[in-house]
């Protein structure tokens, strides 16, 4: 074929498809003008020159979440706000400002709670004190399942958007905290653990906290249960969910009675007046995760009852059919114990809470008496009927890293090989990212607690997962 009749072969393909494109001009055919610009082509076209048509694989834009404007005061929020409708008729003479918090996202997740935002009213009302909502200035918060209203000043509004962020974050809703409870017969523990502990700044009195790095944490605990006194009430194994409120108690009913008062119309001429009370401990322990990912706040609230001796006084109670008769009436001598405790700690540390002597009830044994030796037979009834013991009671909370397990669970199980790995000299801790107050001048590097400048009774936590 020469040149010539290449050309009246070429040219008519080539005036053809000149035609084709002037026709998909007229039809908005638009061409990328660039690599990373798209070319839309109808799928009737795409058919009529055999082009494949495919589906487009990318997610329908209505069925994603619209993006929320920004808060005018507040900002941008992780939780879904609102203003008030109603709160142009609402008393505003201190600046006050209205918004309602969308805590679905916190009251959604699995609980055993039927009220779990409750545990957000408690952790404001712990934090802010009961006065900043009654004082001269109009307040008022109210809570139900899908949403907290709060009306307030800008300052606690801001207070309390941070704090309902930190609950519905959807980042650390997995998170989860272990908890360790022991208790002793002597605080001389810490003659040998003194070098693994960073004091840090408690408002009870009597009350101590301590900071344990993690590669020391396991050999602290595996010195404490070499301790013929040491008894662990929970194990590493159990688990504190993030935002929720974690209940251990143990209590014991003891009855006698408390009155006795002459009554002709009874058998006998008196009736007696029994009571009971119950005594034991109850530990509420409500983790929450900073928005930062490094810090956690707890709060610790414990609340012990101890009879430590019943008084026995006997009263006469004569009648025509015994006239020598008598009835024992006892009053009680109890002991109350309470903390409430709000403490942050880094991430990368354990936490170490000392409660001091408490009045701890050591749970009974289920051991049967034909079971017990000739020994536990003789200094069992001695040992019930003597004065209870105080016992030394700690704390250990610890927030567990995603995909490993935590230095407490491994050393527990190999103690041995965790000595030897990890040696935990002092300054191998890793360094504390907190501006913490220190505790004394020679002490510049120990972190400290700010606490509450009010101190408050909440109200009682609703949102409760028991462990017996």
């Amino acid at each position: 074929m020469n040149n010539v009749q290449f050309f009246r072969f070429v040219l008519p393909v080539l005036g053809f498809f000149l035609i084709i494109v002037s026709k998909f001009n007229e039809n908005n055919f638009v061409f990328a003008q660039n690599p990373s610009e798209i070319v839309s082509i109808p799928a009737e076209t795409s058919s009529a020159l055999g082009l494949a048509v495919s589906t487009p694989s990318h997610t329908d834009t209505s069925d994603l979440p619209k993006p929320r404007d920004p808060d005018p005061v507040l900002g941008a929020r992780i939780a879904n706000l609102s203003p008030l409708n109603f709160e142009a008729s609402l008393p505003h003479d201190h600046g006050q400002i209205g918004r309602e918090y969308d805590v679905t996202p916190y009251t959604n997740r699995p609980t055993q709670s039927p009220s779990p935002q409750f545990t957000i009213v408690n952790w404001i009302m712990r934090q802010t004190g009961q006065s900043a909502w009654h004082a001269e200035q109009f307040a008022f918060l109210n809570a139900t399942r899908d949403k907290l209203t709060v009306y307030h000043t800008v300052e606690m509004q801001k207070y309390v958007a941070d704090t309902i962020d930190r609950f519905v974050n959807p980042k650390s809703k997995t998170e989860s905290y272990s908890l360790r409870i022991f208790s002793i017969s002597s605080p001389d523990w810490r003659n040998k653990n003194r070098v693994a502990l960073i004091p840090i700044r408690i408002s009870t009195p009597g009350v101590q906290g301590w900071l344990i790095g993690k590669n020391q944490a396991g050999l602290f605990f595996d010195t404490l249960s070499k301790r013929n006194d040491v008894r662990e009430h929970v194990s590493s194994h159990t688990a504190l969910l993030n935002g929720q409120t974690t209940v251990v108690p143990y209590h014991v009913s003891r009855s006698y009675v408390r009155d006795v008062q002459p009554r002709a119309n009874v058998p006998g001429g008196y009736l007696t007046d029994p009571a009971s009370l119950n005594e034991g401990f109850q530990f509420e322990i409500t983790p929450l995760l900073g928005l930062d990912g490094k810090t956690s706040d707890v709060r610790i609230k414990c609340d012990f009852v101890e009879v430590e001796k019943m008084h026995q006084l006997i009263f006469s109670t004569p009648s025509a059919a015994s006239p020598s008769s008598r009835v024992t009436v006892e009053a009680p001598q109890v002991a109350n114990f309470s903390v409430d405790e709000m403490i942050c700690w880094p991430r990368d540390y354990v936490l170490l809470f000392d409660l001091g002597m408490a009045p701890m009830l050591i749970p009974a044994s289920t051991t049967k008496t034909s079971d017990k030796n000739l020994l536990e037979q003789i200094i069992a009834p001695v040992a019930n009927s003597a004065p209870p013991k105080r016992s030394n009671v700690l704390v250990a909370i610890e927030l567990q890293t995603a995909g490993m397990i935590t230095s407490s669970i491994v050393n527990s199980a190999n103690p041995a090989t965790n000595t030897t790995a990890n040696p935990a000299p002092q300054n191998q801790n890793p360094p504390l990212e907190l501006a913490f107050d220190p505790i004394s001048p020679a002490e510049q590097s120990q972190p400290a607690i700010t606490q509450p400048t009010t101190p408050t009774n909440p109200p009682s936590l609703q949102n409760e997962r028991t462990i017996y």
